[in-house]
């Protein structure tokens, strides 16, 4: 199996090297050790998506992302995933 390497795009790195500042100025973190910690598991969970579960669409969600493609929208619930009010 091929090693698959995920890459940010400009805007993204740009954001996440600014995030631990933004954190620490908005008062969600405490320190800036704490805000730099938060980014880094933010990316290690970005480095890990190749290897993470992926689980198949329902027919339903497959016909609707292959007439709409990007723009789908994913309605979210707090609960749950609702996709009933999506189409």
């Amino acid at each position: 199996m091929n090693d698959i390497e995920v890459r940010l795009d400009i805007e993204a790195d740009s954001f996440l090297q600014d995030l631990p500042c933004v954190l620490l100025n908005e008062g969600f973190k405490s320190s800036i050790e704490t805000a730099l910690n938060y980014v880094d598991e933010i990316l290690e969970q970005i480095r890990q998506l190749p290897s993470m579960p992926h689980y198949p669409l329902s027919l339903l969600a497959q016909r609707h992302y292959a007439i709409y493609g990007e723009n789908l929208r994913v309605c979210l619930n707090f609960a749950q995933v609702n996709f009933a009010n999506c189409f």
